[in-house]
């Protein structure tokens, strides 16, 4: 039985995961608000789409600037993981944030700037994070 290209690009993906020093997962979620008692809103529990993925971090640009004296930064990196979770493809806006975690790492939080085209096994999505 022939071998589809989906299914050879997913697993070219899992050994260039697996050969990465920093074995990285993600969870991609949501934020959600209620309704404050003044009519604000009130940030609640994130929603969570998609947890534990495997995914390959690289740093794309940094920048610092100085605003009163003070030292500003951002970093912005570019996240890969498959874009298929399970049967569903991922819904990726930039309304979502990763939570991307190392081995031995903390956790960091990124707010997703944009999704980029993607093949169809693979996506890439810009990230940044101040620091």
């Amino acid at each position: 039985m022939p071998i589809d290209k989906k299914r050879l690009r997913t697993r070219a993906f899992n050994r260039k995961w697996e050969r990465t020093l920093s074995r990285s997962l993600l969870t991609l979620q949501r934020p959600s608000f209620t309704k404050g008692p003044t009519g604000g809103n009130v940030p609640g529990e994130p929603t969570v789409l998609a947890t534990n993925r495997r995914c390959i971090v690289r740093t794309a640009t940094g920048k610092e600037i100085q605003v009163a004296g003070a030292t500003q930064g951002s970093l912005t990196m570019i996240v890969e993981t498959l874009a298929w979770d399970g049967t569903a493809r991922l819904q990726i806006d930039s309304s979502s944030q990763l939570v991307v975690t190392g081995e031995g790492q903390e956790s960091q939080i990124l707010q997703i700037v944009a999704p980029l085209p993607d093949d169809g096994v693979t996506v890439e999505i810009i990230a940044s994070r101040s620091v």
